[in-house]
C-alpha cells in the first residue's frame, strides 16, 4: 500500500492555519464600505488584515498599503504572512501589519470603530 506523503503534508499545514487562527492576539471584524489600495479588505484589525487581491504577494514580502472608509485613512507597512489562490484571478492574502506608530493605530482603532456602527 503507498501513502502520498503529500496528502500528510497538506492536511497537517490546514491543520496549523486553524491553530494560527485560533492563537490569534486581536479580533479580526468582517468589514463593509473599507477599501484598499491593494485589494478588496475581507477583515480587519489592529494588528493586520485579510485581503482580496487579484495578485498573488510572496510570503514576507512587504508592501505599503492605505485603507480607508471615505472620511478616515490609515496608511500602514504590511508584511504577508500567508497568501492562497482562491480562484483564478483571486488570492486571499493574510497580512501583518509592522511598524505600526501609535497616529497609525489610533487611525485603525477609529476605522474598525465606525465599521462597530453600521
Amino acid at each position: 500500500m503507498t501513502v502520498r506523503s503529500g496528502w500528510i503534508v497538506d492536511a497537517a499545514r490546514r491543520a496549523l492555519g486553524r491553530i494560527e487562527q485560533d492563537r490569534r492576539a486581536t479580533r479580526r471584524a468582517p468589514v463593509s464600505g473599507l477599501w484598499c489600495d491593494r485589494g478588496q479588505v475581507i477583515d480587519l484589525s489592529t494588528r493586520g488584515m485579510r485581503l482580496m487581491s487579484f495578485r498573488a504577494w510572496g510570503e514576507g514580502q512587504r508592501r505599503r498599503v492605505t485603507v480607508a472608509d471615505g472620511k478616515h485613512s490609515a496608511e500602514l507597512i504590511a508584511r504577508c504572512v500567508w497568501s492562497r489562490q482562491e480562484g483564478l484571478f483571486t488570492h486571499h492574502i493574510g497580512l501583518a501589519f509592522e511598524g505600526v506608530t501609535d497616529e497609525e493605530q489610533r487611525a485603525l482603532v477609529v476605522l474598525l470603530r465606525r465599521q462597530d456602527e453600521e
